[in-house]
């Protein structure tokens, strides 16, 4: 079993771990080279108001907003990636630091590209919610 760890304010050796995971993902499943800073500067707000959870080969990062769809804080996944099998245990200890953060309600997203992750949802109560559409604009 994959040993869960939480991302601690101000542990750069922490934050370099996920951030290199995180940009692996985003070379992966979205075919994108993000730049490191930006990825850094979203994990750190995610560190300091949010969680950060991680294994050696995954990691789960969202922020907790309020929403007008619900009257509770809703804690707002940014990404969910994992190598070494744990994203289920991720996903749960993601769920226990929601509620501990005062969250009512988690949304999370998945990639088209990745249909198990929708299954995995499912099988948890999770409901489809909305579609997110994206359009690269500025700078091209």
């Amino acid at each position: 079993m994959k040993h869960i760890n939480k991302v601690t304010v101000g542990d750069s050796d922490q934050l370099a771990h996920v951030t290199k995971l995180a940009y692996k993902f985003a070379k992966e499943y979205c075919g994108s080279n993000p730049d490191l800073s930006s990825v850094d500067r979203v994990l750190k707000l995610c560190v300091e108001t949010g969680v950060v959870l991680f294994t050696s080969q995954g990691f789960i990062a969202g922020i907790p907003i309020n929403q007008f769809t619900n009257t509770g804080l809703t804690m707002v996944e940014f990404a969910w990636y994992s190598e070494d099998r744990s994203g289920l245990k991720l996903l749960r200890e993601f769920e226990k630091a929601s509620e501990e953060l005062g969250c009512t309600e988690i949304h999370m997203t998945t990639l088209k590209q990745n249909p198990l992750a929708d299954k995995i949802l499912g099988r948890l109560q999770y409901n489809a919610f909305q579609t997110t559409w994206i359009k690269q604009i500025g700078e091209t």
